[in-house]
C-alpha cells in the first residue's frame, strides 16, 4: 500500500533531473559543443588559467582574429598582455594597425610594440625599429630604428638581417604595406 501524501523530491533527485535537462544535446557519443570547449568559456576563465601559467589560452586570440571574431580576440590579447604575454602585445599592435575590433590607430599600434620591445621581446623590437624607420605612429628616427634592427639582427632574426642587408629599406620586408589602404577591394 502506497502513501497518499506528496513527498518532495530529494536534492539528489533534483540534481539528476537538472543534469538530464542540461545534457539533452548529448547522445551515445557525448554532448555536442559542450560549454567547456567554447571560446566564451576560455575567455571567462582566462585570468585563472594565466595565473596558473597556462599561456596556451593566448593562442586562442589568433584563432579568434583569423575567424573574424575580433572583439573576442581583443579581449584575449588584452588580458594576455596584462599578464605579460609579449606576443599578445604584438597582436594588439596588429589589431590597431588594421582596425580589427578597435579603431585603426597607428600611434596605439606602435605603443603596443614599443611595450613589447621595452620588455626585450625580439619581435616587438623588430616591429618598433621598423616603425621608427618608417615614422609609423611615432616620429621618424632612422638612426634609432637602425640601431634596434641591428640589435635584433645580431640576435639572429632573419627578417632584421634582410632589412639590414637592404640598407634598411622597409619595402623589402613589408612590400605594399603602405599602399594597402589605397588598393581596390576587387
Amino acid at each position: 500500500m502506497g502513501s497518499s501524501f506528496y513527498a518532495p523530491a530529494s536534492a539528489s533527485e533534483n540534481q539528476a533531473k537538472e543534469s538530464a535537462e542540461q545534457s539533452s544535446s548529448a547522445d551515445e557519443y557525448g554532448e555536442t559543443n559542450p560549454e567547456e570547449l567554447s571560446m566564451k568559456y576560455y575567455i571567462k576563465n582566462m585570468s585563472r588559467n594565466l595565473n596558473r601559467g597556462h599561456d596556451f589560452v593566448c593562442s586562442l586570440g589568433y584563432l579568434a582574429t583569423k575567424s573574424g571574431s575580433h572583439d573576442d580576440a581583443i579581449k584575449i590579447f588584452k588580458t594576455c598582455a596584462k599578464h605579460g604575454n609579449q606576443a599578445s602585445k604584438v597582436w594588439m599592435s596588429y589589431m590597431h594597425q588594421n582596425g580589427f575590433g578597435v579603431k585603426k590607430d597607428a600611434k596605439k599600434s606602435t605603443e603596443w610594440v614599443k611595450d613589447a620591445a621595452d620588455d626585450g621581446y625580439s619581435i616587438g623590437k623588430y616591429n618598433y625599429g621598423l616603425a621608427l624607420l618608417k615614422g609609423y605612429g611615432v616620429k621618424r628616427d632612422k638612426e634609432a630604428g637602425k640601431a634596434i634592427i641591428d640589435e635584433v639582427a645580431a640576435g639572429g632574426d632573419i627578417h632584421a638581417k634582410e632589412l639590414k642587408k637592404s640598407n634598411y629599406n622597409p619595402d623589402v620586408v613589408t612590400p605594399d604595406a603602405d599602399q594597402a589602404d589605397k588598393a581596390p577591394l576587387f
